[in-house]
């Protein structure tokens, strides 16, 4: 008796909102469609971590956004 489900649930990427579907079923779910995406989101980390640093009253840095 095969346990294996045929129905594949549609995913929504984390950052554009785009639907898409897993590649593989192993391991967790993925949060974003692309490695485009996936660079995009760490860009906007770096940022939303030197703002929130800025405004705690630590030194201001200009987070290097060319390292996606």
């Amino acid at each position: 008796m095969s346990r294996t489900h045929t129905t594949e649930r549609t995913l929504y990427c984390a950052c554009c909102g785009r639907p898409f579907h897993r590649a593989n079923r192993r391991g967790p779910a993925p949060l974003y469609c692309s490695a485009e995406c996936r660079g995009q989101i760490r860009v906007r980390a770096r940022v939303w971590r030197a703002r929130s640093a800025a405004g705690r009253g630590h030194r201001h840095t200009t987070p290097d956004v060319r390292r996606a």
